[in-house]
């Protein structure tokens, strides 16, 4: 038991001293005002999916910090910051055009949304919603300009495309709530 305590210490440690500084997209504020943000304000991640073995352990890391979160607030933070990230790994595989990769940064891009959105349905913070809303419609602005370097008629626009068509669903759906 103690050997695992102190491995998952120092996993801790040498996880926080290395991905501690990356810096996280422009969040939204809280106000009613909305936020725009472009594509140049989502800066890229420090590791990457190309990154091999690095982007495993973090995300490793990403899902020990979800598991360490005990209270559903503490989750929709840790939600919130994930789906910046997931839209700046986006922008890096696009803007790389590192194919191999697309499909799944799509997929998992919408997927952090869906369930930043079921979580906060689920757990009825209503607070949170607004907020939400705001950060999520200020990144439809970074997916079309994304989106938009590809020809309509390829299967990479079409998956942006749908991205842009789960946020926008997943935003009516708060809006229901």
């Amino acid at each position: 038991m103690i050997i695992k305590l102190a491995t998952f210490l120092l996993f801790t440690l040498i996880f926080t001293s290395f991905f501690g500084n990356v810096k996280a997209v422009q969040e939204a504020s809280s106000g009613t005002n909305l936020v725009v943000i472009s594509v140049r304000d989502v800066t890229y991640e420090q590791v990457n999916p190309l990154d091999g073995s690095k982007y495993l352990i973090k995300r490793i890391g990403e899902k020990i910090n979800m598991f360490f979160s005990f209270s559903s607030k503490s989750k929709v933070k840790v939600y919130k910051k994930l789906v910046n990230v997931r839209l700046a790994e986006l922008k890096f595989i696009i803007e790389k055009k590192e194919m191999g990769y697309f499909e799944a940064a799509t997929k998992r891009y919408f997927t952090t949304v869906g369930q930043l959105k079921n979580l906060l349905v689920s757990s009825n913070i209503k607070s949170e919603f607004m907020p939400i809303k705001e950060e999520l419609s200020s990144h439809i602005s970074v997916l079309i300009k994304l989106r938009d370097s590809y020809d309509p008629s390829t299967a990479e626009w079409r998956f942006v495309e749908d991205d842009i068509n789960y946020v926008k669903g997943y935003l009516d759906e708060l809006s229901t709530e």
